[in-house]
């Protein structure tokens, strides 16, 4: 069993996580309240049948556990390929994303010297080597958009002395 420190971090951002969502529903007044409504339950029967010991078998945990780790690549990896493609990082804010990899990477660390399940380390992995990756491409890509808008300054001051 793990002790509250490893798994009390994610009760407290599911709090923050629905605090959010409340606010995107109280701000966004194109989302339906069957929307709404659909969405609440939706996550509240699958909040309670996680809960509910008795009805997730000892098997299934590890592919609970694996719905992380698809849940962190489908967050990274289209920005991350988007980054890749543009050959830059956007209006990306750096610190935010420098904030999430120092977190994830301190997480990481942390569930590796205390947890010897492999699942749950490996969930953790792959969030900090998916923000590993896109703090490398701001070093990559970091003047490519600078060097774009110094080429189309240039090219309308060619074409106002013309």
């Amino acid at each position: 069993m793990l002790a509250f420190s490893e798994y009390g971090e994610n009760a407290i951002i599911i709090v923050q996580n629905v605090v959010v969502i409340l606010l995107i529903y109280n701000y966004d007044k194109t989302i339906s309240l069957m929307e709404k409504l659909l969405f609440v339950a939706l996550i509240s029967t699958y909040s309670t049948w996680l809960l509910m010991d008795t009805s997730v078998p000892e098997e299934a945990w590890p592919f609970v556990t694996s719905s992380c780790i698809l849940c962190n690549c489908m967050s990274r990896m289209p920005q991350i390929y988007s980054n890749f493609s543009n050959k830059s990082t956007g209006v990306l804010s750096f610190i935010t994303f420098f904030l999430g990899w120092a977190g994830s990477t301190a997480r990481f660390i942390g569930v590796l010297f205390a947890s010897d399940d492999i699942m749950f380390i490996s969930q953790f992995a792959i969030s900090a080597f998916l923000n590993t990756t896109i703090i490398a491409q701001f070093g990559l890509y970091w003047n490519e958009g600078k060097k774009d808008k110094k080429v189309e300054i240039e090219l309308k001051d060619t074409k106002k002395t013309r």
